[in-house]
């Protein structure tokens, strides 16, 4: 039976710490041994180090406690930090175990969960204490009464001086000077006229560099008109199979990303066979450029939407997550598990040639 995970923030232990609730695993005794993979990337596995990798490692989990039901695990930023670097889009998948009983899960991430950097950010944006207030000021002290000023005695009037005769007061001086004075300005004024007649190119041969015509600049080129924007097509749809049909109808149309949106809607409204569609777009298998986003096949994130059909019981999930485990995987853990969803394929209806010959190349495998 699967399993159902939440994560949330701490709000207790504050940024970079979150409160993990796993429902369906029953009591455990002792720690919890916990393995996160993503649906993305070539490194789906999170390693110890808070780093993503191609193999699975396990994150032991002390302290669990049980609530009813729900086992109720603390996480620090070793896993909360790699989730959070990630876009929302990402999926996960979380593998609890407990000694040798191991039970998967997809992981629910309840948002705004937030990275062990946000400490850092609140503890900046913290305002600084007000200054203290200050002093009182001293009251000064009333101003002694200043002394009543004594009588000046009244200064003796001297008598005023005879005017001096210069030469320079003589009007004869000053009528000398005069035609001196004229000439002067006159200069200053021919002077001032030709220096503004140079600089700003009045007379025609005569002037610094800048006066010279310049050259006729090139007209612009016109800008091209921008091609026409097509209307974006409209992705709203109200349950699974009305987004499986538009799904269809969007990668037949060659709107191959469009298509894969509307399949992973499809799955979060319940559709099963939606994620079998979104597998057959990474399945080295059923990869073609013609119906499928990627440019390049991904057995790995193909395995990872086969299991999540094949673990509700679909026939053609679990055909697709054995054959694709079984002929792609190099971990031996990995093909095992290929193989059993094979033959609960076989057991559910039957195994015709085809079948038959995948459990026999998969088993073919690990001997």
């Amino acid at each position: 039976m699967a399993i159902q995970c939440d994560l949330d923030s701490d709000k207790d232990r504050g940024p970079g710490h979150g409160v993990l609730k796993i429902t369906g695993l029953g009591p455990v005794d002792g720690p919890l041994d916990l393995s996160l993979m993503r649906n993305q990337g070539t490194a789906p596995y999170l390693g110890r180090d808070g780093h993503w990798q191609a193999t699975e490692a396990w994150h032991t989990v002390t302290g669990v406690e049980s609530r009813g039901d729900a086992l109720i695990a603390r996480v620090g930023p070793g896993i909360v930090d790699a989730i959070v670097a990630l876009p929302p889009t990402v999926a996960y998948r979380l593998t609890a175990a407990d000694g040798a009983r191991k039970q998967v899960g997809t992981l629910k991430v309840n948002r705004p969960l937030l990275g062990s950097t946000a400490a850092a950010a609140e503890e900046r944006l913290q305002p600084a204490p007000p200054p203290p207030p200050p002093p009182e000021p001293e009251p000064e002290p009333e101003p002694e009464p200043e002394p009543e000023p004594e009588p000046r005695p009244e200064p003796i009037a001297a008598a005023p001086a005879p005017p001096v005769a210069t030469a320079a007061s003589s009007p004869e001086r000053r009528r000398g000077w005069l035609p001196v004075l004229l000439a002067i300005a006159v200069l200053l004024l021919l002077v001032g006229g030709g220096v503004y007649a140079y600089l700003n190119c009045l007379i025609s041969g005569f002037g610094p560099a800048s006066c010279a015509a310049p050259e006729p600049e090139p007209e612009p080129e016109p800008e091209p008109e921008p091609a026409p924007v097509p209307p974006p097509q409209p992705t709203a749809c109200t349950d699974a199979d009305s987004c499986v049909a538009a799904a269809a109808a969007a990668v037949e149309a060659g709107e191959t990303e469009r298509g894969r949106e509307l399949y992973q809607k499809a799955a979060r409204l319940g559709s099963v066979p939606a994620n079998v569609r979104i597998a057959e777009m990474y399945d080295p298998d059923t990869w073609s450029a013609e119906t499928s986003p990627q440019p390049n096949p991904d057995w790995d994130t193909a395995a990872y939407w086969y299991e999540e059909a094949a673990r509700q019981g679909d026939r053609g999930g679990q055909i697709g997550a054995g054959r694709v485990l079984c002929r792609h995987a190099t971990d031996r853990v990995q093909r095992e598990r290929g193989l059993r969803y094979l033959e609960d394929a076989v057991a559910g209806g039957g195994g015709d040639d085809a079948l038959q010959q995948l459990v026999s190349e998969c088993k073919g495998k690990l001997e």
